[in-house]
């Protein structure tokens, strides 16, 4: 069967229904699933995998889960950003 359920970090979410061929590698990663439908006659809400996090466990990944269940902007700053910082190393000057 390609049809499993996801089980979501947050309990208040339900567990949604996807479907993949990569079930066994999935099933050792924390994953993102966005939710497409939720049919009338069916106890769980239908949707698909969109990207994975990492391994379960791992620091990396869990610290992710984290910053992106509590919405935290965690993403690497653009070359634009960059290129407005002061050139290193910065000095803290007394004035």
């Amino acid at each position: 069967s390609n049809k499993h359920l996801f089980v979501p970090a947050e309990r208040k979410v339900p567990k949604v229904r996807i479907e993949t061929r990569q079930a066994d590698v999935l099933a050792s990663q924390r994953i993102i699933v966005a939710i497409d439908s939720w049919p009338r006659n069916s106890r769980y809400p239908q949707g698909h995998f969109v990207r994975a996090l990492g391994p379960i466990g791992d620091r990396e990944t869990e610290n992710e889960v984290l910053l992106l269940e509590h919405d935290v902007p965690h993403s690497a700053f653009s070359e634009a950003v960059l290129a407005d910082l002061p050139k290193m190393p910065w000095i803290i000057t007394p004035e």
